[in-house]
């Protein structure tokens, strides 16, 4: 058929519920604020975890290296989502390396001070499992997903951020994806050439336009029809 196979991509971070992690957010909220600048790593593969992050504004990549050099893409994370969690008890070194795909404002705290917090407060325990126990869970559904080819991982991907996008557009404005063909072909595993080609197409339908820096969705509805069709 001519197409690369592989996982289907994963949003269930992506489009993180706001009511998951409720007492978290009130501490986040009185906790120390950065501001990581677009392509920076916050936490690097092979590292260990020092902190727990959480994301306020933007978006986070979460990719690893193989035993073969390829790096590989596990999920995108956007507000309302923590990380890393699977290295924050013992010494484990981290498995793969988040990444600022935009310009990032995330809430911090040690590990040693969650560690406290989960030795005096029950319920932020039985939240932090919940959110752990979703997120292993979310990776074991992501594995077993059925495969899709190449030009509808990548609509179905440009779905996903322009429907993550829309949450934060005011009314009557039109969702931007502010990344560049060269993120979206690594995101999607594929070539600029094909994304270039695929958002032709779609420019050709007037599902969308290109800008400085991104692409604007005027029509996510023929989008989604187009991505899960």
């Amino acid at each position: 058929m001519g197409e690369n196979y592989i996982a289907e991509f994963p949003d269930f971070r992506l489009n993180a519920n706001p009511d998951m992690l409720k007492r978290w957010r009130e501490i986040f909220r009185s906790k120390r604020h950065i501001t990581v600048p677009a392509r920076s790593a916050v936490v690097e593969q092979g590292e260990r975890a020092r902190n727990l992050y959480y994301i306020e504004n933007g978006l986070v990549e979460y990719t690893y290296i193989d035993k073969d050099g390829e790096q590989r893409l596990i999920e995108i994370l956007g507000d309302y989502c923590v990380f890393p969690l699977q290295p924050m008890f013992g010494k484990n070194a981290m498995v793969g390396t988040f990444l600022a795909l935009e310009e990032c404002t995330l809430s911090v705290i040690s590990v040693e001070e969650v560690l406290e917090y989960l030795r005096q407060d029950s319920t932020l325990a039985l939240e932090f499992l919940a959110e752990f126990g979703r997120i292993s869970g979310g990776h074991i559904r992501q594995l077993s997903m059925n495969t899709v080819g190449t030009t509808k991982r990548v609509k179905q991907i440009l779905c996903l951020l322009a429907e993550y996008r829309l949450k934060h557009t005011r009314r009557g404005e039109y969702p931007v994806i502010g990344l560049s063909q060269g993120d979206l072909a690594r995101i999607t595993k594929t070539t600029r050439v094909t994304i270039t080609k695929i958002l032709s197409e779609l420019k050709q339908e007037n599902i969308v336009k290109t800008t400085y820096g991104g692409l604007i969705v005027t029509d996510l509805k023929a989008l989604q029809q187009e991505a899960y069709k």
